[in-house]
């Protein structure tokens, strides 16, 4: 909901969960501390009502919207950071060092976090200067905190003497304005010295170790008061025997070379600090089991049934199959003459139309008409087949049960089509989640995949993008839920593939959910015929249902309509994913949090570990929802994932605005899992081997 900024009073989340409005007096901005300190956002002070100082920082209204996501980034990343924290600490064991959050708001004008603020003051001012036992007191309040941190997923990402404090005790935290969660690509941030080589450069993805240099900069800069630079780097060596031998492998040029925060504690004899408990470890622990019970399950299935795991004769060794990834692509086929097109189904009556160079039309885009298009004088081959790539065929559709209509050349002489059913019940998200799909293939998000692009049918195409995907995220507007229908299929929209030398159409068929509820029989036969035709299906569930939602049927009438395409192991031979849409809602929930923030899919590869600890996370959450229906396309499906995902990235007003744009959150993640089980991506099955 949006909600201006009022500076008599904050409204804001607390870390329970509930929603309180505290009157408050504010203070001036402070003096912004460069990138390590306030990382672009503006900080002040607040004073309560009953007199507690507290410490917020925030987005303002002003800021450039080239420049706004960036920052909601990085200032959901410090909310995550905090509210994990107190989650997984009880109060009493919370650690001293380290901040705490107090509350957070987003998804309005001015987005902002707020904090206990921290005491003492920075280690900048007592560089050279503290006792040896003060020093030490910070060397392990330092590593203790990483620990934790560490022990949280969390990875800090601005030590530097200015956002770690001594109180005169003790040295604190300040702040979380840089962190990140472990495995999060890295984006390049930080400078010379504190930050890390990997950090600077933004390589690779986020991991505990990166903090031990900068804590280790830190330390030589309080031990020798003098601060390195790139013509003097630090030199552990220099800072006598005890501390050179403490944290001599610390600035290791590579993360993995160094130590963690555990192991320089042990180097001091010091007991590490309390472990985290992870709130959802009793949630979530039964349906990650279950889930490799399932998958385990599965794997003996195959086994047991030659033929489904590929073995064509006896004695013959099997081809090895993961529960997700097709088994091994054939080589390609060889080029086929222009004359041998292998019929195929129409998307728009389902029924099959073979190719011949008749009845041809061309579309008069400014009435929608077709006209006729003879090519019966066109003797060169060029501009015949330049008139090919325009053309449209009037399908013939012998079951009489369509209105006329027309399909476009290039779509019946293409390689083999892909179609994609997109399932659900009305609300989950399905008509989102195509636009987002589509947003993220026209921002290039296949390319580098080796994947090109082009549209099916270019009017048609069009027609999508301006109601859904320009509406959603150019006009800022929600979408309408898909209307029920007696249609033979709710044809969304398609896309040409171009990969390895092949062409494949992708069709995209979106279905109303109510017509799979009871009481809707007789649309629902007519309204699923593109399932006797599908090549793959996406479930889409809702990660954050209402109170007392109905059960959902429509997962098991869908496979129901499916069971004559099981397999010799009882297992349905449809790649599937299933979708966990929405997901913004639940953006600073475990095990959510992580997930919805991996937004890089990592350049020319399927990182098939991360799709696996995926899917056992999708399955554990909604096992814990007790949503226990709504995984059965996992257990009856021979490949299927699961993914995370958000269409929109947050929430809209009471009006269905989005005031402060949309953006899609891995929408492409689950077609890159269908695109690798349908084997439509090469290479990656014999990659994934080795």
């Amino acid at each position: 909901m949006y909600n201006p900024m009022d500076d008599s009073s904050v409204l804001f989340t607390t870390v329970d969960g509930d929603e309180v409005e505290w009157g408050v007096s504010a203070g001036p901005d402070l003096e912004s501390g460069g990138d390590h300190r306030d990382g672009g956002m503006r900080s002040r002070s607040l004073t309560t009502e009953s007199g507690q100082r507290i410490f917020q920082r925030r987005i303002t209204g002003s800021t450039e919207s080239r420049d706004r996501a960036a920052l909601e980034l990085r200032l959901e990343s410090e909310i995550c950071a905090g509210l994990r924290l107190q989650r997984r600490y009880e109060p009493a064991d919370y650690p001293r060092m380290l901040p705490k959050i107090i509350g957070y708001a987003v998804d309005r004008g001015e987005p902002f976090v707020l904090w206990h603020p921290s005491a003492g003051r920075p280690l900048r001012d007592v560089a050279g200067r503290l006792l040896v036992a003060d020093l030490e007191q910070v060397i392990v309040d330092l590593f203790s905190g990483l620990a934790c941190l560490a022990d949280c997923g969390i990875v800090h990402r601005g030590i530097t003497p200015d956002t770690i404090r001594w109180t005169g005790d003790r040295a604190v935290f300040d702040g979380f304005a840089m962190a990140a969660l472990e495995k999060e690509p890295r984006s390049p941030i930080g400078s010379l010295p504190w930050a890390s080589p990997e950090q600077r450069s933004g390589s690779g993805h986020v991991e505990r170790r990166d903090d031990i240099w900068s804590a280790a900069v830190v330390l030589s800069y309080l031990i020798s008061g003098q601060q390195a630079t790139a013509a003097n780097p630090p030199q552990p060596a220099q800072l006598g025997p005890k501390y050179g031998q403490l944290l001599a492998d610390t600035l290791a040029p590579r993360g993995s070379m160094r130590p963690d925060a555990l192991t320089v504690l042990s180097r001091l004899s010091i007991e590490p600090p309390r472990n985290a408990v992870r709130p959802v470890d009793g949630a979530m622990a039964a349906g990650a089991q279950r889930f490799l019970d399932v998958v385990t399950d599965k794997r003996h299935r195959t086994e047991a049934a030659p033929a489904a795991r590929g073995q064509s004769s006896a004695g013959e060794r099997p081809v090895k199959r993961s529960w997700w990834r097709s088994a091994p692509p054939p080589p390609p086929p060889p080029q086929r003459a222009r004359s041998e097109f292998v019929p195929r189904r129409c998307y728009m009556c389902l029924d099959t139309v073979e190719w011949q160079p008749t009845d041809l039309f061309i579309r008069d885009n400014a009435t929608g008409t077709y006209q006729a298009l003879p090519l019966t004088g066109v003797t060169d081959v060029s501009k015949r087949e330049e008139a090919m790539r325009h053309a449209f065929k009037r399908c013939p559709n012998p079951s009489k049960d369509a209105e006329p209509h027309y399909l476009p050349v290039q779509y019946l002489r293409s390689d083999r089509p892909i179609s994609v059913g997109i399932v659900g019940q009305s609300l989950a998200g399905k008509s989102h989640l195509l636009a987002g799909i589509m947003r993220e293939i026209e921002d290039e998000g296949l390319a580098s995949f080796g994947i090109n692009t082009g549209a099916v049918d270019i009017a048609a195409h069009d027609q999508f993008r301006q109601n859904r995907v320009v509406r959603l995220y150019d006009d800022r507007r929600t979408l309408e839920h898909t209307q029920a229908s007696d249609s033979a299929a709710n044809f969304a929209d398609g896309v040409m593939l171009y990969v390895a030398g092949a062409v494949h159409p992708l069709m995209f068929f979106d279905v109303a959910g109510e017509l799979f509820l009871p009481g809707n029989h007789q649309q629902r036969p007519r309204a699923t015929q593109f399932l006797a035709a599908v090549d793959a299906l996406i479930f889409v569930v809702n990660a954050a249902p209402k109170p007392n939602e109905e059960k959902d049927t429509t997962f098991g009438a869908v496979l129901d309509r499916l069971s004559y395409r099981q397999g010799p192991d009882g297992l349905l031979d449809v790649p599937s994913a299933i979708v966990i849409s929405q997901s913004d809602k639940l953006r600073f929930t475990e095990p959510i949090d992580q997930w919805i923030r991996l937004r890089d899919r990592g350049k020319h590869q399927i990182d098939r570990d991360r799709i696996v600890a995926e899917s056992r996370d999708g399955y554990a959450f909604l096992h814990g929802q007790n949503r226990v229906p709504l995984l059965t396309p996992f257990s009856r499906s021979r490949r299927c994932t699961l993914h995370f995902v958000s269409a929109t990235g947050g929430g809209h007003d009471d009006a269905g605005e989005f005031r402060f744009g949309a953006r899609p959150q891995r929408c492409l993640d689950p077609l890159l899992s269908l695109l690798v089980m349908t084997g439509v991506l090469p290479g990656w099955t014999q990659s994934e081997a080795s």
